[in-house]
């Protein structure tokens, strides 16, 4: 370039080994080396073929380019190739659905190097050999098998024998198995010393099994000699066959008959390698060629949890270090069902600003209910002395097996009921540990006495209890006692019987004590409790707000309560929460009660006495309201309810439910007042006194009342005075809501039952979309610190046990 008085050229820079050509020289034997091969360019070669655990040593030389002369040789490398063989697969591996636990199990690797040898010298029988035999002895190891009438030559110190002479019984299946193996591709050979003189019809035999000793066959008949010799059986038959078991039978033929013996035994089989690099196993899940890593694990079991039923397929291979990794296992499908867990989430999250600091709170979830019980699935029997009978029947839990439920409640039991004409009256017992009560001396709650007309008879039903706290210094025990006038009452689940625990009987003048172990009926009763890891007031009716006097005006939220109640008027199947208020009136009156201004689709309805008896109106009609306010520009908002001239009686129990359409719920706004004194209608009648308006009615009664366990149960009170109700005789003060509630920290539910829900482990905070803290299930607050200005999003979980 004139201009600048400078120069351009263009270089091409290339690897200078780009040309060069490098042979590989091996030495074959001592005679000198061989080329075995060259690269262009690289700097390595890899040598196959060649034969384990022998020394291979090498030169390299090099050509520059083209036509250049082959430089002289570099040093020489020496070095031994591992051996060959096969990298050992797991076996048995099993798959089992635990709820959504999938447990996985399968047997260890056992290291085995070049097929099987034994000479017995340990005295006992080496690892992996097994025997059976029809005989009191079959095969032993010993180091002298002579007896009376058969000699045996010294042998060459211990060895296996098997000696129908000195047993004298049946010797006919006499056998001896070495541990099974895989035979490779270019056969095996056995090889075995052994004394056999065939003395008295004995006859000696080697045989094959491939179907892990099923079945067996013959390849080798031993003939006789009068002193030890060797044998050589050639198993080119069974060259590939994997898990092959060869046998030595002793057969007497049914004769009193002599024995064999047998020494330094050696089969040649398939070289596993790599088990000084053995390091763990890999567990797959997908189906053959779709795997993917789960894990890895030096133990023999591996588990996970899954959050869907379905059928889950699984595998799992070994790991040899610089061997690599085994083939798969065999593929196993896990079929998971699971039982539906609730996770209820915390509640009222509120965030706190004080200078640069958030301070966060909630409420712990809702308590949510669990089964206690000792019974598994539906109705197999029934129990009773198909005549009149009067007996109480109860499970029994030890304080050990409540210590999780302290301070919980009890507030229904379940049971399945077998005679319509029968009453049932549940109750629940604190038992001193180590006490046998005689009979009903530790009752503590009883339930309404219901009749079993009013029930669903050969299935579970659930009836409500005053809510009972577990105090886990006591035993908790639960049941009911059943007056008959025939047939057989009280139901049962399959058995066998949970002796002393579920099946706990008192009657037929007989203290309490096991049904199986005093009668032989092999069962568990038909039995659950209702656990609640909570009960708030306002949630049922045995703990209800308490309204003192009239006109009462309150108000709240039903999002802060829990689903327990619903009626037809006109809709049923809600499952909008309710929250419950009661009032006893000191003499008759009539009331409205109205849900004006409540923010959003209501239902009310009143219960006289008895859960599922309704009140009436002045009119007769059932006390309970949907929609009321049903117009757009009703003042009162949308689908409020609201409910007219409700005739109350004295000294009965009104109790109040104020719940939702569909699920629906929030804000409400409740009044309730007295209409004009003398509006009440007629005097109740005898019958009114406890709650059931006539016989008709109550023969007509067929309330479908949803339940928290999902069951549908025909629910209502009957009184029959020929029949004695069962009475609470005990010292004890049973729950009003008077007690003190002792506090429980965590949420802890049941885990006996299939039903039963899961345990609160602790809380995650979330900040815009990330975890930053963890936070104990016993707290529910937070403080979290130096924040710079600006809005910041939070979230709390609860996390549940196993993830």
């Amino acid at each position: 370039d004139e201009s600048n008085n400078s120069a351009t050229q263009a270089v091409n820079v290339v690897n200078p080994l780009d040309l060069v050509v490098f042979n590989i020289y091996r030495q074959d034997s001592t005679e000198g080396f061989s080329m075995v091969g060259s690269v262009t360019g690289q700097t390595a070669y890899l040598d196959t073929g060649l034969v384990g655990d022998t020394e291979y040593c090498y030169q390299v030389t090099q050509i520059d380019y083209a036509g250049a002369a082959e430089s002289a040789a570099s040093n020489v490398a020496c070095g031994s190739p591992l051996p060959s063989g096969t990298l050992l697969v797991p076996q048995n591996f099993t798959g089992a659905a635990n709820n959504w636990l999938v447990e996985l199990t399968w047997d260890d690797i056992v290291p085995q190097s070049g097929g099987v040898e034994a000479d017995f010298e340990g005295g006992v029988l080496p690892d992996g050999w097994t025997t059976t035999t029809n005989s009191a002895v079959g095969w032993n190891i010993t180091e002298d098998a002579t007896s009376s009438y058969w000699s045996v030559p010294d042998g060459d110190g211990f060895y296996a024998a098997t000696n129908d002479d000195a047993a004298n019984d049946d010797g006919s299946v006499d056998y001896l198995m070495m541990p099974p193996t895989n035979i490779p591709d270019e056969g095996s050979t056995l090889v075995f010393s052994s004394f056999f003189n065939g003395a008295y019809s004995h006859t000696a035999h080697v045989e094959v099994s491939v179907d892990s000793g099923a079945s067996f066959t013959e390849v080798y008949l031993v003939p006789s000699s009068d002193d030890w010799s060797s044998h050589t059986v050639d198993l080119g038959a069974y060259a590939g066959e994997s898990n092959v078991t060869v046998a030595f039978h002793s057969n007497d033929n049914g004769a009193w008959a002599s024995g064999w013996c047998v020494d330094n035994v050696s089969l040649g089989g398939e070289e596993y390698i790599g088990f000084a690099h053995f390091e763990g196993y890999n567990v797959y899940s997908g189906a053959e060629g779709q795997d993917e890593l789960l894990g890895f694990t030096v133990s023999t079991n591996y588990s996970e949890y899954v959050s869907q039923a379905g059928i889950y397929t699984y595998s799992v291979t070994a790991l040899y270090g610089i061997y690599g990794e085994s083939d798969h296992s065999n593929y196993v499908g896990v079929d998971v069902t699971g039982s539906m867990v609730i996770l209820y989430p915390p509640r009222n999250l509120t965030a706190d600003v004080n200078d640069n600091d958030v301070l966060l709170g909630w409420d712990a979830p809702v308590g949510s209910p669990g089964w206690l019980s000792h019974s598994e699935g539906e109705h197999v029997t029934s129990v009773g002395s198909d005549g009149p009978e009067e007996f109480n029947v109860a499970q029994r839990f030890e304080r050990g097996s409540i210590y999780d439920y302290d301070g919980m409640y009890v507030t229904q039991i379940e049971f399945i009921p077998n005679v319509a004409t029968a009453t049932y009256q549940p109750f629940i017992m604190e038992v001193p540990e180590g006490v046998n009560p005689d009979s009903t001396e530790y009752i503590v709650t009883v339930g309404e006495q219901v009749s079993g007309a009013d029930l669903m008879m050969g299935v579970w039903n659930a009836v409500p209890v005053p809510p009972h706290q577990v105090d886990w210094n006591y035993e908790l025990w639960f049941g009911y006692r059943t007056v008959t006038p025939e047939g057989y009452p009280a139901g049962c689940t399959a058995g066998p019987a949970l002796a002393g625990y579920g099946d706990m009987i008192q009657g037929f003048g007989n203290s309490w004590g096991s049904m199986f172990e005093a009668y032989g009926i092999d069962y568990n009763w038909a039995l659950g409790a209702f656990i609640e890891n909570s009960i708030g007031q306002g949630d049922v009716i045995h703990h209800a707000f308490n309204i003192e006097s009239l006109p009462y005006d309150g108000n709240g939220s039903t999002g802060d309560f829990t689903d327990n109640y619903d009626e037809e008027c006109p809709y049923i199947g809600s499952t909008s929460p309710d929250v419950v208020y009661s009032f006893t009136p000191a003499e008759d009156m009539v009331v409205n009660i109205d849900l004006c201004n409540s923010s959003y689709d209501t239902k009310v309805f009143v219960y006289e006495n008895v859960s599922g008896n309704l009140a009436q109106t002045t009119s007769g009609e059932d006390a309970c309201n949907d929609d009321f306010y049903s117009s757009s520009d009703a003042p009162c908002g949308i689908y409020t309810s609201a409910i007219w001239d409700i005739q109350l009686y004295a000294d009965s129990t009104y109790w109040v439910i104020i719940d939702g359409y569909n699920g629906d719920y929030g804000d409400y706004s409740f009044t309730m007042y007295e209409q004009t004194r003398g509006m009440a209608a007629n005097r109740r009648s005898a019958a009114r006194q406890v709650g059931i308006r006539d016989v008709e009615h109550l023969k007509d009664l067929a309330l479908e009342k949803r339940i928290s366990s999902g069951l549908v149960i025909l629910e209502e009170q009957g009184r029959q005075a020929e029949v004695p109700a069962f009475t609470l005789n005990t010292g004890k003060v049973p729950f009003s809501e008077n007690n003190n509630m002792a506090p429980h920290t965590g949420i802890v539910f049941p885990q006996q039952s299939s039903r039963s829900l899961t345990t609160l482990t602790e809380y995650e905070v979330w900040m815009d979309g990330m975890n930053v803290e963890g936070v104990h299930h016993s707290q529910t607050e937070i403080e979290m610190e130096d924040f710079e200005l600006g809005n910041y999003s939070f979230w709390v979980y609860a996390i549940y046990e196993e993830g």
